[in-house]
């Protein structure tokens, strides 16, 4: 006695209908899909135009080649972030850029350069020693403070202290909050 076989794959209609151009086409004009038949709602000459207007709009480049190269190019700068944050200005420049949008975004004044912003050995507020790493925000990495932030991102108003100092308002114990009061004494903040 022989068991009948069973197909897995869904039988083909002849015609189907684009769900884009509503055109009725032979079956063979639409590439694999998810839909029950099997096949894409879209015929190949829709998706394909599609596919060629967003790769013009969106990613500004002409072909699907230059769209991959520049994805691996952007794979390969972002193994290149840490390197480039630890490179003699590099988490200046890094800042600047942040702290430009982020004036922007939030509508307060600002002129700094990268020349504003020095790195400290050690924190003034905390005393810990500051330190670049791979991109994490950790304790002991340098952050931009507003002393005043009412008057924005501008010359004489911005310090750069740890990160944990700048945090210290959300979750610190009384002797960080001590050293912290002592510290905004000293450079006038109000």
């Amino acid at each position: 006695m022989s068991i009948p076989q069973l197909s897995l794959v869904p039988p083909q209609p002849a015609l189907v209908r684009c769900s884009k151009c509503r055109q009725v086409l032979p079956a063979s004009d639409f590439g694999p899909g998810k839909k029950k038949n099997g096949l894409n709602s879209w015929c190949r000459q829709c998706h394909r135009g599609v596919v060629s207007q967003w790769q013009k709009t969106e990613t500004g480049r002409e072909s699907k080649h230059e769209y991959r190269s520049t994805k691996r190019s952007k794979d390969s700068e972002a193994q290149g972030h840490k390197s480039r944050l630890r490179a003699p200005g590099g988490w200046q420049r890094r800042q600047v850029q942040c702290i430009r949008s982020r004036a922007k975004r939030l509508g307060v004044p600002f002129d700094l350069t990268v020349d504003d912003l020095t790195i400290p050995t050690y924190c003034p507020v905390l005393g810990i020693l500051l330190l670049i790493g791979d991109g994490r925000h950790r304790d002991a990495s340098p952050s931009v403070d507003r002393i005043d932030p009412a008057r924005g991102y501008v010359r004489g108003n911005v310090a750069v202290i740890s990160n944990r100092a700048n945090r210290i308002k959300n979750d610190g114990t009384t002797e960080e909050h001590r050293r912290l009061v002592s510290w905004m004494q000293i450079v006038g903040a109000p």
